[in-house]
Formats: C-alpha cells, sequence, structure tokens
C-alpha cells in the first residue's frame, strides 16, 4: 500500500487535505461485487460438486447437511464481507461520487448475496 501524500495548500494555515488512495477507491467502488461473484461461484461450484456425486450414486464428499451449512457459513461471510464493504464506503473521503457508487453497488450485491444463500436453503442445493 502507499502513503498518502499530502496535497499542497495554498496557506500554511489550512490543514493539508489527505488524497484518497486510487485502490481503495476501486476495492470500495466494485468489491462489493466480487464478493457476490465470488460467494455466486462458491456456492454454484460446491452444490454441483455435492449433487453431480449424488445423482451418480456414488458417496458424495459431503452430505447434504454439510452442503447445508457449507452455504450458510458462506453467505454468512459474504454478508459481512459486504458490510464492511458498505461502512468504508460510507466513510470515504475523497471522491464522493465513487463512494455513492460503492454503496449502491454494494448494496445489490448484498441482496443478491442473501438471495443465492436463500435460494439454496429454501429450494435445496440438489
Amino acid at each position: 500500500m502507499s502513503e498518502r501524500t499530502p496535497i499542497p495548500v495554498d496557506s500554511p494555515f489550512e490543514p493539508a487535505v489527505r488524497q484518497a488512495s486510487t485502490v481503495g477507491l476501486w476495492v470500495r467502488t466494485i468489491g462489493g461485487p466480487v464478493v457476490w461473484i465470488v460467494h455466486f461461484a462458491f456456492v454454484y461450484f460446491v452444490a454441483e460438486a455435492a449433487c453431480a456425486t449424488e445423482r451418480s450414486g456414488s458417496n458424495g464428499f459431503v452430505g447434504s447437511d454439510a452442503l447445508v451449512v457449507a452455504i450458510v457459513v458462506a453467505t454468512v461471510v459474504a454478508m459481512a464481507g459486504c458490510g464492511a464493504l458498505l461502512v468504508t464506503a460510507r466513510r470515504a473521503d475523497g471522491d464522493r461520487v465513487m463512494a455513492r457508487i460503492g454503496e449502491v453497488l454494494g448494496m445489490g450485491a448484498a441482496g443478491a448475496t442473501l438471495v443465492t444463500g436463500l435460494a439454496a436453503l429454501v429450494v435445496g442445493p440438489c
């Protein structure tokens, strides 16, 4: 991570304003959708692998209960990640437009993560 460098000011009595990190800005902006994509891929691939072994008649690598627990844990972790990104986007200094875009994308990603997890639980993973 790079140190934030103060922006020069005209008067020595004005406080220096710190410039927002570009990497941090982009993480706050697109972090929510990335969390959702990782969660979706995890739930999809784990459920597909477990259900494929169940359909083939062989012993699955996880039972149905373990699969549900894995999906619940993944959903809780992803929701916590989306929440943390929402908090950091709300407290962001620097570009307010990008912070607002990050908030909206983060809320949408949190909703999509919740729907993905609930769909696997309500309908069943297999």
